[in-house]
């Protein structure tokens, strides 16, 4: 796997949370719309999902770059190694976990305050790595192994990524 660039990892998430408060302020029938050929969760359950596993995945990326935690030694898993390389994962094969499942129902209201507290944490995790991210410890994703900071601003961006493009799946098929 070649070098993550942290500062190029923060310019991605910072244009993927630009693309989600977009969302967010769009129409209100398309994000609750489902298209189950697509995704059985609604645009607005995809985007609560995105943002509160982010808000962990920086909690965990701030805690490592301020060392507030011993990390473990950086190793990933096969299936890590694949997605933070290709930056692809593959549909319709993981499940979420259930702390990061969305409820059925999702006011407009509820997805605001779930997107101010991850991008708080966004930043946070961002200011935190700016100041030095250290790449010899790491803490455990469920899937993908043992994360340096650096690994998990990847790990982010590549998750975020994918449940975009399922939105913008659905959004295709809802506007036919």
């Amino acid at each position: 796997m070649s070098e993550i660039i942290i500062a190029d990892e923060i310019d991605r998430l910072r244009v993927v949370y630009e693309e989600i408060e977009a969302l967010i302020a769009a129409d209100a029938s398309f994000l609750q719309a489902t298209v189950p050929a697509v995704s059985d969760w609604s645009p607005a359950q995809h985007l609560y999902h995105i943002l509160g596993s982010t808000a962990m995945m920086m909690k965990a990326a701030t805690l490592l770059a301020k060392g507030a935690v011993k990390g473990d030694e950086p190793r990933l898993t096969k299936a890590g190694r694949t997605v933070l390389t290709t930056e692809i994962i593959p549909r319709g094969i993981a499940q979420a976990p259930d702390n990061t499942r969305p409820p059925e129902d999702l006011s407009e209201q509820t997805l605001q305050e779930s997107f101010a507290r991850s991008a708080g944490k966004m930043n946070t995790a961002i200011h935190a790595a700016k100041d030095g991210a250290p790449d010899d410890t790491g803490l455990e994703h469920p899937m993908w192994g043992v994360l340096t900071v650096p690994e998990w601003f990847r790990a982010a961006n590549v998750h975020c990524r994918h449940h975009l493009d399922i939105i913008g799946d659905i959004q295709s098929k809802h506007a036919a």
